[in-house]
């Protein structure tokens, strides 16, 4: 449905009924609003935000998360915490970024993180992006921190996940993963 008030326009879904009469009961989302100033809000997006605040130091393998970290975001709940892997409900452009740091007296080593994306129709996994690194501290300070961004297309329920390696990340606000749909 399509509506307009203020010089502001708004679209609409139902998700209730898709047998429509006279007599049937509608629940309308608000899909997208075009504000009259220009702006274009779609508060239905998929996007998240997550950290861990209290795993065990260092963590390495797949990074999961927790609902209690600053700036906690999951609209649309895509993002599983327990498993660290966000599934894309529509198929389109992503755009995804992950930080960490190392652990303080983490052992001098090197590191690996990378950005896996979980194809689902063919059944495989392949890397999207990597950041290589090395640890030689290893006094009470935390080691090197690093980012990674990546923009990518996914198919509906393709998922997204990082894998650690290497000396491993602090564990409570020691990584941060985050991610939204652009179109």
């Amino acid at each position: 449905a399509y509506g307009m008030a203020y010089g502001n326009h708004y679209f609409y879904s139902d998700a209730s009924n898709t047998a429509h009469s006279p007599q049937a009961q509608l629940t309308m989302t608000k899909n997208m609003v075009i504000h009259r100033q220009g702006y274009v809000t779609k508060p239905q997006t998929p996007a998240f935000f997550a950290t861990h605040t209290g795993a065990t130091s260092p963590v390495t393998g797949t990074l999961t998360y927790n609902t209690s970290g600053t700036g906690y975001y999951n609209n649309g709940t895509h993002l599983s915490t327990s498993t660290g892997k966000f599934t894309a409900p529509v198929a389109g452009i992503y755009h995804f970024h992950f930080h960490g740091f190392i652990q303080s007296n983490a052992a001098s080593s090197h590191f690996e993180c990378n950005f896996i994306r979980h194809n689902a129709a063919a059944n495989n996994n392949t890397t999207m992006a990597r950041q290589y690194g090395d640890n030689d501290w290893t006094g009470n300070d935390y080691g090197p921190s690093f980012s990674m961004q990546l923009t990518c297309e996914m198919a509906v329920n393709d998922k997204m996940y990082v894998v650690h390696n290497g000396c491993g990340l602090h564990g409570s606000n020691g990584y941060y993963f985050g991610g939204h749909l652009i179109g």
